[in-house]
């Protein structure tokens, strides 16, 4: 299509000439739409002004091939307008995110500095608790110490006492009688300070007590800050379960903690209850020649399932990989021997009627009798074809077992 000045509307001189102005098809209309379009295009930074005329010379020349009007260069300019605007939100969204993750990072790294100090303060309490404990116990020492002495010394005294009424009625020496009382004046004395210091003890306990009360308050406060924080942690781990155990959005207490703990010590309780009751049957069950003797042999060669459990509760213990491990193993053995005495009971009948029509029974004599069978070692016989079929059912459900433990 040919514009007014006989050139293809489309064309890089005329898409020039539109920008400065100067473009021969639009009116008066046009050229208020272009200087509109000059203006915003000058207010955009480099790298959005080349976007927006991309944008722009893109609509250009798809729409020259209609003709371009000044209406759709005012529709053009409101889109650039728009895209503008679009940018400045994205890029007020974008500085407010950042703001608020330099706000959370700021945050974290305050509550990482107060935990850290907490446990500091809590460790310096626990010493100082420890250095009290230490004193107070060396003071009940002395304590016993001097009351032994005050014994000693008063039944020193009665003694003396006792000698010198002996010595007035036996004889008129008094001057035995008057070293006897000096000696019990003496020992008065030494009773009346020992009495003092034993006093004076006890007033030096009752204080020590009464500071280490005081530290034990502020130690209990300090650690129950540090504690409703690792209370919140696990009750957020159980809430993550799947399917979760306790409710995410419940603040948890003292009561439900304790309960919580109650819980996972009857677990532990039950689940060392079962490997004890186990050991005791699989022992039995894989005596003789069967497939798991030696997988049963491994398992039972390793501690028990309470002691997987304290090392993986203590402070710097394993990992839970090796007690889930034992668990699965556990549940494998106890599902193999269940399922495999419930099999080898469901299937008595159909064992024993292959076992009398069998060739070593009605196979080979047609004529002969199931009392003559049990007199025989037919019991015996029988009983073996069980216990086969006890194992290889066993060894089918704890294969099953071992192996879905090993994808978990």
């Amino acid at each position: 299509m040919m514009n007014g000045a006989g050139q293809p509307s489309g064309s890089p001189g005329s898409s020039h000439g539109s920008l400065h102005g100067s473009s021969p098809v639009s009116g008066d209309g046009g050229a208020g739409a272009i200087q509109r379009l000059r203006e915003t295009l000058t207010s955009l930074s480099d790298a959005d002004r080349f976007a927006a005329l991309s944008t722009v010379f893109a609509e250009l020349s798809e729409q020259s091939r209609g003709g371009a009007s000044a209406g759709q260069l005012e529709s053009m300019t409101r889109r650039l307008k728009q895209l503008q605007q679009e940018n400045a939100s994205l890029s007020d969204e974008l500085a407010t995110t950042r703001a608020d993750l330099a706000h959370h990072a700021t945050q974290w790294e305050s509550e990482q500095s107060r935990s850290r100090e907490i446990q500091k303060v809590i460790d310096e309490q626990r010493s100082r608790l420890a250095t009290l404990q230490e004193q107070n116990d060396n003071l009940e020492i002395q304590l016993v110490t001097r009351n032994n002495e005050l014994h000693n010394i008063q039944t020193e005294n009665e003694r003396l006492l006792l000698q010198s009424q002996r010595a007035e009625l036996a004889a008129d020496d008094r001057s035995k009688v008057y070293g006897l009382e000096e000696s019990k004046m003496e020992l008065a004395s030494q009773i009346e300070s020992i009495k003092r210091e034993l006093e004076k003890l006890r007033e030096d306990k009752n204080r020590e007590i009464d500071t280490l009360k005081a530290a034990l308050e502020d130690a209990k406060r300090q650690t129950m800050t540090g504690a409703d924080a690792l209370l919140a942690t696990l009750w957020q781990r159980l809430a993550a379960c799947k399917p979760p155990l306790v409710e995410g959005h419940v603040t948890p207490d003292i009561p439900s903690a304790e309960r919580t703990f109650d819980a996972v010590y009857y677990l532990a309780k039950l689940a060392h209850d079962i490997d004890e009751d186990t050991r005791v049957f699989l022992s039995k069950y894989t005596q003789h020649e069967s497939p798991l003797r030696e997988p049963w042999e491994t398992y039972a060669a390793r501690p028990l399932v309470r002691e997987a459990i304290k090392a993986t509760l203590a402070p710097g213990g394993t990992a839970l990989a090796p007690l889930r491990l034992r668990l699965n193993l556990l549940h494998s053995w106890v599902s193999a021997a269940t399922i495999a005495n419930d099999s080898a009971m469901e299937s008595i009948a159909s064992e024993l009627h292959a076992q009398l029509m069998g060739p070593e029974v009605a196979g080979s004599d047609m004529n002969i009798k199931v009392k003559d069978y049990v007199r025989g070692d037919g019991h015996y016989k029988f009983m073996e074809s069980m216990r086969r079929y006890r194992d290889r059912k066993m060894a089918e459900v704890y294969a099953r077992g071992s192996q879905r433990g090993a994808e978990e």
